[in-house]
């Protein structure tokens, strides 16, 4: 059994759950919200604004898992040779460092392999790039709290994973195409999945809400 703190990381805003992985599902112990009250918050002072709330309520886990929200990202496909997977990596982020119009040593960048059919003669992947100050400071907030920042993700992923687990567990074919809508707040992020993999995403924020 291992415990872990889920948060979903916005700019004024931390919503986060305190959660034990168990042989066959994950049990959340608790859930919270935390509101930052300045922007731009300094890492010591966040990081210990969450110290604070972790400690007043009891949470014990230490091992921190972060997804960042839509607008925090850059998303997009790219198209390259279909090569062995030991060799995509590679391709991938000269692909990326060739295409881009900045700097990519200043991000992070990750992709996820789409499905493919043996028709095609190149490879679909999903690209993501985060700015790499960004992860910095989430990580100087993470520690100064006395945690260890484990992973960071995007939300798009965490809701197309819990989509793909409900079609699963509902014996639902995967050979289809879901529209995904998400709201929290004013954020909406709207996703596309096929075959159970995210195939685009896209943010905005509601007016008049």
């Amino acid at each position: 059994m291992s415990s872990f703190l889920a948060l979903d990381w916005e700019k004024h805003r931390l919503t986060g759950l305190d959660a034990e992985v168990l042989k066959s599902r994950v049990r959340v112990r608790r859930f919270f919200q935390l509101d930052w009250p300045v922007d731009p918050l300094e890492p010591p002072a966040a990081g210990d604004m969450l110290r604070q709330e972790i400690e007043r309520l009891g949470l014990k886990a230490r091992q921190v898992l972060v997804a960042l929200p839509r607008e925090d990202v850059a998303v997009r496909q790219l198209e390259v040779p279909d090569v062995p997977d030991s060799r995509l990596p590679d391709l991938v982020y000269l692909q990326a460092e060739t295409r881009s119009t900045s700097p990519t040593d200043r991000s992070i960048l990750d992709f996820v392999p789409l499905p493919n059919s043996p028709s095609q003669t190149m490879r679909q992947v999903l690209l993501v790039t985060i700015s790499r100050e960004r992860i910095a400071q989430i990580r100087s907030i993470v520690e100064a709290a006395g945690c260890e920042l484990v992973s960071v993700g995007i939300s798009p992923s965490a809701t197309a994973e819990l989509v793909a687990q409900v079609e699963s567990r509902r014996q639902i074919s995967g050979q289809t195409t879901s529209l995904v809508v998400a709201r929290q707040a004013t954020r909406l992020e709207i996703s596309l999945l096929r075959d159970r993999h995210l195939l685009f995403t896209h943010s905005a924020h509601l007016a008049g809400v």
